[in-house]
């Protein structure tokens, strides 16, 4: 990778939390203060009949659409936890199209009363837009309320995030800033290998810190992956601590499925642009396998009529659907009978034990049976040659098998 192309925010925080020593500049502001998006839970509720935008751009990737329709009807009330009493910035994130409402109301409930303020959600956000500043209470009397009121029908109301920004004698002082890297990008099924988040916190570590946050991706937590907490605590003096992912069941729905983490905003800590990192689950090999040949049935079917069951095709990197008619080239050299043939690197999930047997009742494996002459690396594959110990001419018959099994 070009220097120019490497994520250094990214980088900097992967290295802190492998215990690299490193200096780094001080977080933006950009995401400083309390931030709820539309489906945080708790902080929000909505009256039903949203449904999700399609487009680009949501704060955290998503946003909610009003339907068109209902107007009057509809709303998402965000209620902030505001740790002081004091003056707040109030902002909106939207995602802008020429179909959007150019009049949807923002109710502010605040110390003194209601604002409405109604924004033309045609235009861009520009990131977040400030609404107003005004004094609120501590605690969770204070409100924003998205509604559709008196918005044209067939006009589009948005509902994404709401962030409140203390100034002045209520702005939040920040000690740490938080990062997640994924430490461990890939884990899967096959063996439970763990994927793994890093949380890293700089600057001062002399109090323990709660840090929240959301996961999404297109795995199922309980089903796909073992579920994770939804917070975490960094104890006094420690600086980093991993999350894993660990993969449950056999098989997955897919290939390959993803679990995406996004740290959430608090009064406590600053959020930087490494906030949010993806851990791809992978399926069992022999799963993928069977899914880019579909309809050939399960391990025992010899799909094509060549007296190989799929199993053993999968094992020796074969196609299913085509016959093959010598795959392990039997010969007799040097007195010796052997068989050569072609073993996948990839089928790491079963077992390719050759034997020899005398009767074909009897089955043995091993150096006093067969030894292994050759063995060549031929990119995805290997090819195998394996010779039986004794000679031919010393004996009346033998047999030599190639014996599949999942692991």
């Amino acid at each position: 990778v070009a220097s120019q192309q490497l994520n250094y925010a990214k980088l900097s925080a992967q290295l802190r939390a492998d215990g690299q020593l490193l200096s780094w500049a001080p977080a933006t502001s950009a995401t400083n203060g309390i931030i709820l998006d539309q489906d945080t839970i708790p902080g929000t509720t909505n009256s039903g009949g949203w449904s999700a935008g399609a487009n680009a751009g949501g704060y955290l990737g998503n946003y909610l659409l009003d339907g068109a329709a209902n107007k009057g009807l509809r709303w998402v009330s965000y209620s902030p936890t505001l740790p002081t009493n004091g003056t707040y910035e109030v902002y909106a994130w939207w995602v802008e199209a020429s179909n959007r409402a150019t009049n949807t109301p923002y109710d502010i409930i605040h110390a003194a009363g209601t604002n409405r303020v109604l924004v033309n959600q045609k235009i861009a956000s520009g990131g977040w837009f400030k609404l107003m500043t005004t004094n609120f209470n501590a605690g969770t009397s204070g409100q924003v309320i998205i509604r559709n009121d008196n918005t044209a029908v067939g006009a589009y109301c948005v509902a994404d995030g709401i962030r409140f920004l203390g100034i002045g004698s209520a702005a939040p002082v920040f000690t740490s800033a938080v990062e997640v890297v994924a430490s461990d990008a890939v884990g899967g099924v096959w063996q439970t290998n763990t994927g793994r988040f890093s949380l890293v916190r700089s600057g001062d570590a002399t109090n323990a810190l709660v840090v929240n946050f959301t996961v999404g991706g297109s795995a199922v937590p309980g089903a796909d992956y073992a579920a994770l907490p939804g917070s975490i605590t960094l104890p006094v003096g420690v600086a980093a601590t991993n999350i894993p992912v660990t993969p449950l069941g056999s098989g997955l729905s897919a290939n390959q499925l993803t679990v995406t983490l996004n740290l959430s905003a608090a009064a406590n800590y600053l959020l930087t642009s490494v906030s949010n990192a993806t851990v791809t689950i992978q399926d069992r090999p022999l799963n993928i396998w069977y899914r880019a040949n579909p309809g050939i049935g399960g391990d025992t079917v010899d799909a094509e009529g060549d007296r190989l069951p799929n199993l053993v095709e999968y094992a020796l990197g074969l196609l299913p659907t085509a016959p093959d008619t010598n795959p392990f080239s039997p010969t007799v050299t040097n007195d010796h009978f052997q068989i050569t043939f072609q073993k996948s690197k990839a089928a790491t999930d079963v077992t390719l034990t050759p034997e020899w047997s005398p009767d074909l009742l009897n089955w043995f494996s091993g150096s006093p049976y067969l030894n292994e002459t050759g063995n060549v690396d031929a990119g995805t594959i290997q090819w195998i040659t394996m010779q039986s110990s004794s000679a031919v001419s010393s004996n009346n018959t033998g047999y030599i098998r190639v014996r599949v099994n999942r692991k």
